[in-house]
């Protein structure tokens, strides 16, 4: 099996209606003032997203928070349902009560949607941390786009 990454990438806290929630984001805040977040996408060796994280951390937490995952992802309890938000099917996990991590997309059919959380969970013990894009950003590389990439 070819090795999966954890992609670092920049977060930011917004408000979508249900609360306050992380976003990620490919260009970090907003303003030099606001505090970096950073959040995380499991991405397969064929650049496919399997799965991401459901909060923001700071830049030194978020590593030993991967690593948490990693060593108790067996515990996960999936949940495949669908989203009073969008049509389709979409797997969350969740770990102690607490939700982890969510699918990237929806899908036509609930087995879809379970294959997906299963190749998630296949995945997720062996990837590697590939922080490159943060490290763009902290250095202001990332060039800023009029649209962004949720």
């Amino acid at each position: 099996m070819a090795t999966s990454r954890l992609v670092v990438v920049p977060a930011v806290l917004v408000d979508d209606g249900t609360g306050s929630t992380w976003r990620l984001t490919p260009h970090g805040p907003s303003s030099r003032d606001e505090p970096l977040s950073v959040g995380w996408r499991l991405v397969a060796s064929n650049h496919r997203e399997l799965g991401r994280g459901t909060s923001g951390h700071g830049v030194g937490e978020l590593l030993d928070w991967l690593a948490s995952l990693q060593r108790s992802c067996h515990g996960f309890e999936p949940v495949v349902a669908t989203r009073p938000e969008r049509p389709g099917w979409a797997w969350r996990a969740v770990l102690d009560g607490v939700l982890v991590a969510t699918s990237g997309r929806t899908y036509q059919r609930q087995r879809e949607a379970a294959y997906s959380y299963q190749q998630f969970a296949v995945h997720l013990p062996a990837a590697v941390v590939d922080d490159r894009l943060l490290q763009q950003v902290l250095r202001g590389r990332t060039r800023r786009r009029a649209s962004g990439v949720r």
